[in-house]
């Protein structure tokens, strides 16, 4: 391994710090290690310094590629950031002697029809959020799975995650958690304005598609790219055949990453009392 691209969090004090600390051991290692901006001048690891909203800014450099990414988690959350920056120079060693294993993460596929025509297009790691333009208003949704009408309501919006998202955005909004290894779509009502909208999970070769019946709307991906919606324009979300490559260096399953990250209780109430 020769070069190593870095994302960086553009407004954490201590993350020059611990940039500057990798680039003297890569140096050490006679690797090149530079920030990585320009989707042209392609690394071998994308290394995130940040949290998972920086890695999410990564995958936009690296879809299309086989690049992996390496998240060091210097956020809250971090479900999709592993390692932590006290391990630096183990982290070099590993990347260059490929002591590492790589998950696969699902994306979502989005395309905007207006008129039948397509107008935007791009893809979500996490989710794909339909939401209302105006906060007096609700946006009005007809929602289709594959060409057969779904249901139809006023609320916030809509969103539909996928597997990495559904512990993001989509779990805030009331819907479940789903493994990474789970290939499916979650849609998510948000404060619909209706007695019965639940959550609805579906195989991610479906084409999930909502019908926008309001003046406007926006389309959010990820909470990073924003594409502005009219009456009548059709959201398309279904499965990527494009994958996001994760570095993991142990084998911390997804259910010990849960109670890890959300402090779940692992001792009944009985055992809390028996004590």
């Amino acid at each position: 391994m020769k070069r190593i691209g870095f994302v960086l969090h553009s407004e954490r004090s201590e993350i020059s710090e611990v940039f500057d600390e990798f680039q003297r051991i890569c140096a050490d290692h006679d690797i090149e290690a530079f920030e990585y901006t320009d989707k042209s001048d392609e690394p071998e690891v994308v290394l995130v310094l940040g949290g998972d909203g920086t890695i999410l800014r990564s995958c936009e450099l690296v879809i299309g590629t086989d690049i992996p990414i390496l998240g060091f988690n210097l956020g809250r959350v971090g479900f999709l950031a592993q390692a932590h920056p006290t391990s630096i120079s183990e982290t070099i060693v590993r990347l260059k002697q490929n002591q590492f294993n790589i998950e696969e993460r699902s994306l979502a596929e989005v395309t905007v029809l207006r008129e039948t025509s397509s107008v935007y297009r791009s893809f979500a790691l996490n989710e794909v959020s339909v939401e209302k333009d105006h906060h007096e208003i609700m946006i009005e949704l007809k929602h289709f799975i594959n060409e057969t009408v779904l249901t139809a309501w006023a609320g916030d919006g809509v969103l539909v995650a996928t597997p990495s998202g559904s512990t993001a955005y989509a779990f805030s909004a009331g819907g479940p958690i789903v493994f990474p290894n789970v290939d499916c779509l979650v849609m998510v009502p948000i404060c619909a304005h209706a007695l019965f909208t639940k959550p609805i999970v579906f195989s991610m070769n479906s084409k999930y598609r909502v019908q926008v019946h309001s003046d406007a709307g926006i389309l959010n991906l990820d909470g990073r790219r924003t594409f502005q919606l009219k009456y009548l324009d059709d959201v398309i979300v279904t499965g990527s055949n494009e994958k996001i490559r994760f570095i993991r260096f142990d084998d911390t399953d997804f259910t010990e990453r849960l109670v890890q990250k959300f402090r779940l209780p692992t001792i009944g109430w009985r055992e809390t009392h028996d004590a």
